[in-house]
């Protein structure tokens, strides 16, 4: 085992061992867009998305998942976001990101899409090149 195979396998017992913080918001987000039959895309640069996602019962809802194995360039390049879209058989047109960091802001712009910012560490100078910005994923909430 090498020393990431052993990082790897340190971080997955330490996930194990520790109850993730979910965000409510989240969850009402994903459901809500379901229920209007939109296709969703989980895409991080973790290589352990899909486990946090099984963690906390969230990866079925996703119709694909991009995570740090499937890329090779990482933000701000496109590249994660163009494979998502790719895998949906969508246009980077087509598709929304929804972000909270500025390098994947300027990955979003980059590949030609619309891109949220979601300021959860209150910088809004850090999202000015987001097509809309707001403070929390409830802003992005249709039902109240």
């Amino acid at each position: 085992m090498d020393a990431g195979e052993m990082k790897q396998a340190y971080y997955l017992r330490l996930l194990h061992s520790k109850k993730i913080k979910t965000f409510t918001a989240a969850f009402n987000l994903i459901n809500e867009l379901l229920e209007h039959d939109i296709l969703l895309a989980a895409a991080s640069s973790s290589k352990n998305t899909k486990e946090v996602l099984k963690m906390v019962k969230l990866i079925d809802k996703f119709t694909t998942i991009v995570t740090g194995y499937d890329f090779e360039h990482g933000k701000p390049d496109p590249e994660i976001f163009l494979t998502a879209a790719k895998r949906l058989k969508l246009e980077p047109t087509e598709c929304i990101v929804l972000e909270d960091s500025v390098a994947g802001i300027q990955a979003a712009k980059a590949g030609g899409f619309l891109c949220v910012g979601i300021d959860r560490h209150h910088k809004p100078q850090h999202y000015k090149l987001a097509d809309l910005h707001v403070p929390n994923l409830k802003m992005c909430i249709m039902k109240r």
